[in-house]
């Protein structure tokens, strides 16, 4: 797929952030690029636009998503 239909959903400022998030999500079934900056100071990652809304609630949950899920696993 080509970059153009991908977008931006996170930056980074490290190569062990991105990979980090890369990570969690090809973990959850969603396809990644890493990119660079035009100032080579931060990474964006990216996602093909069919997975942004996958893709933004795992990286900012909810308020609360984690307490539901802690009460489940009790």
């Amino acid at each position: 797929m080509a970059i153009e239909s991908y977008r931006s959903v996170y930056t980074v400022n490290g190569r062990l952030q991105a990979v980090l998030v890369q990570s969690v999500l090809e973990r959850a079934g969603v396809p990644v690029a890493l990119k660079r900056s035009i100032s080579g100071a931060y990474i964006d990652v990216f996602v093909p636009e069919a997975f942004v809304f996958d893709a933004s609630n795992l990286l900012h949950p909810a308020p609360g998503a984690a307490e539901i899920l802690s009460a489940r696993a009790a």
